[in-house]
């Protein structure tokens, strides 16, 4: 892969528009299903506290994971990490809608969680690294934006 330094303008804007929406995507993932926890307590004949575990799972691994993804940038490149992050995280969503059983679906957020935990500060990485130090502020409000949103 190209160093993120060596991009042109057209490039790299594209490219952290790109991790911009999976980032988007995966954190919006955090809290997305609590407005479906009622329904998935009757498909899944579920208490809630044993259905809000479907969020706190994913908030957990997320966190967990977010750590570990400053080893991870150390021994990875950048696109392999991306590209892993997003598969992980698009299987653990196929996990997640093709399941009859609730610990399939726990299992689902786990490995969406893992995903959204490197993909997430990865993103943050790549802005420090692709933009120039009079850019930085921009390209963090940015994501400040997209994450805060």
């Amino acid at each position: 892969m190209k160093n993120a330094l060596q991009l042109s303008k057209k490039e790299r804007n594209r490219a952290v528009l790109v991790m911009m929406v999976g980032s988007f995507i995966a954190i919006i993932n955090q809290t997305l299903l609590a407005t479906a926890l009622p329904e998935i307590m009757v498909s899944f004949h579920l208490t809630l506290h044993s259905a809000q575990w479907i969020t706190t799972i994913f908030m957990l691994v997320n966190g967990i994971m977010i750590p570990i993804s400053a080893y991870l940038t150390t021994r990875y490149t950048t696109k392999e990490l991306y590209f892993t992050a997003i598969t992980l995280f698009m299987k653990g969503s196929l996990f997640c809608i093709m399941t009859p059983f609730f610990s399939v679906l726990l299992l689902g957020r786990v490995i969406q969680a893992i995903g959204a935990g490197i993909l997430i500060p990865l993103i943050q990485v790549v802005l420090l690294v692709a933009f120039p130090i009079e850019e930085r502020g921009k390209a963090m409000g940015a994501f400040g934006l997209v994450t805060g949103f």
